[in-house]
């Protein structure tokens, strides 16, 4: 019952996300901040699917941006590596959906988006980059 909306444009991108928690019976259980945000580099990140999991791996992104200070070693280097270690374990157990909102140090505004096995869409696992949404 979650939901977010990442556009990305040429100059910018907007992250929207509601702010619902929802039990297994998908009663309101609480109003939460759905975004991670690193303190040191431009880099957020939303998702959905089961809380403890996704609030994880968000704060997992956003502590190697912060230790590393690079939005561009965290795409390109750390969360592959991560995804691939999770990959190793027993994916399946990862549910949810996860969309990173960030701006790389050598090519701007970027949006990538993770669908995990385990989560609604059945997906693979793999980050994807989501291209510029068009301005008439």
């Amino acid at each position: 019952m979650s939901a977010f909306i990442a556009v990305k444009h040429a100059d910018c991108i907007q992250l929207l996300t509601d702010g619902a928690c929802y039990n297994g019976d998908y009663i309101l259980t609480a109003i939460v901040s759905k975004v991670w945000a690193a303190r040191c580099v431009p880099i957020a990140i939303t998702g959905r699917g089961t809380w403890s999991v996704l609030d994880r791996i968000a704060k997992d992104i956003v502590e190697e941006a912060d230790e590393t200070g690079s939005v561009d070693h965290v795409i390109e280097c750390f969360i592959p590596e991560y995804l691939d270690g999770l990959r190793a374990t027993d994916m399946q157990d990862v549910d949810g959906d996860v969309s990173i909102a960030a701006w790389s140090e050598t090519t701007g505004p970027q949006l990538y988006y993770i669908n995990f096995p385990g989560g609604k869409f059945g997906g693979e696992g793999k980050m994807k980059s989501v291209p510029a949404f068009p301005r008439s």
